[in-house]
């Protein structure tokens, strides 16, 4: 858990966390409490799948995503040898290895966006729809697929 709170923690600077409240969401479904999980018993509502009435991500931070992940793929095209070594198996299936970037791998603009994203957002969200701790939370990996729709 140190690990991960050290790669996304929020620096001082950063934006104060948001304040969700119930009209922020909608019940999007409801699924059988053991899909969410060996935590279930310690989830409030963690039978409800939860979508938000506004947008969590503009539009702008998209497109700054893709642009970021773009050159990552561009990089990795130009330089294979270095991508899918060691413990990661991402990238041993040629199709995701064509089309999915780990966030941390986006210096540019992913990782830091990330960071505070999850901290200002993501964490305080989770946090008001299933009774956790926003400052418990972290994560393990975060990736950007592409796809042709």
């Amino acid at each position: 858990f140190t690990e991960h709170k050290a790669r996304w923690a929020l620096n001082d600077d950063e934006t104060t966390p948001t304040t969700f409240a119930d009209a922020d969401f909608v019940v999007a479904a409801h699924v059988k409490e053991s899909f969410a999980g060996p935590d279930a018993a310690s989830l409030r509502s963690c039978s409800i799948v939860h979508a938000t009435t506004a947008p969590v991500v503009t539009p702008q931070e998209c497109d700054a995503l893709v642009v970021d992940a773009s050159a990552v793929l561009s990089a990795r095209t130009s330089n294979p040898v270095t991508y899918g070594q060691g413990k990661d198996t991402l990238y041993q299936v040629p199709e995701l290895r064509q089309n999915t970037v780990h966030v941390h791998s986006c210096q540019t603009y992913g990782a830091c966006w990330l960071r505070r994203k999850l901290r200002t957002t993501f964490f305080p969200m989770l946090a008001s729809r299933y009774g956790l701790d926003a400052a418990q939370l972290a994560v393990e990996d975060a990736l950007i697929v592409g796809y042709d729709a």
